[in-house]
C-alpha cells in the first residue's frame, strides 16, 4: 500500500454564466498507478459555496478522451475527510486502470466555489 497526495490544497470557483462548469486536473498532475488494483481516496474540504460535485476518473492510457468515471458525489460540507474506496471486491462498474484524475462540476448555472485536498491510497495488484 502507498499513499500519494493527488492534489494539495487549491481553491476553484464557477460563475453563473454557463449552464454547466468542469475543471479538470491539469495533466501534468495526473497520478500514475499502474501497479494498483485498488484505491482509497480521501477528500478533505475546508471550504465550500454553492454545489460543486467531486468525479474521479481512471483511464488506461494517458488520454483525456480515454477516462471514465470511477466515482461521483456531491463535495461535502464538513470538513472530516470523506473517504471512498473503489475496490474490486464490490464489482465497480468501472475496474482501477494505469492513470487516475479528479473533476470538478456544476452542472447548474450558479456561483460556486471550492478548497480542497485529495490524497490516495492505492493497494497493489
Amino acid at each position: 500500500m502507498n499513499t500519494y497526495l493527488l492534489q494539495d490544497w487549491v481553491s476553484l470557483s464557477g460563475d453563473a454564466t454557463a449552464a454547466s462548469t468542469i475543471v479538470s486536473q491539469p495533466s501534468a498532475a495526473w497520478l500514475d498507478l499502474a501497479h494498483a488494483s485498488e484505491l482509497t481516496f480521501f477528500l478533505e474540504v475546508s471550504r465550500k459555496v454553492g454545489a460543486p460535485q467531486m468525479k474521479y476518473d481512471t483511464a488506461p492510457l494517458r488520454e483525456g478522451a480515454m477516462f471514465q468515471e470511477l466515482a461521483s458525489f456531491a463535495m461535502p460540507t464538513t470538513t472530516t475527510p470523506l473517504v471512498t474506496p473503489i475496490s474490486l471486491y464490490t464489482n465497480p462498474a468501472i475496474a482501477v486502470a494505469r492513470w487516475v484524475r479528479w473533476r470538478v462540476y456544476s452542472d447548474v448555472g450558479s456561483v460556486w466555489d471550492v478548497t480542497f485536498r485529495l490524497s490516495v491510497m492505492a493497494y497493489r495488484r
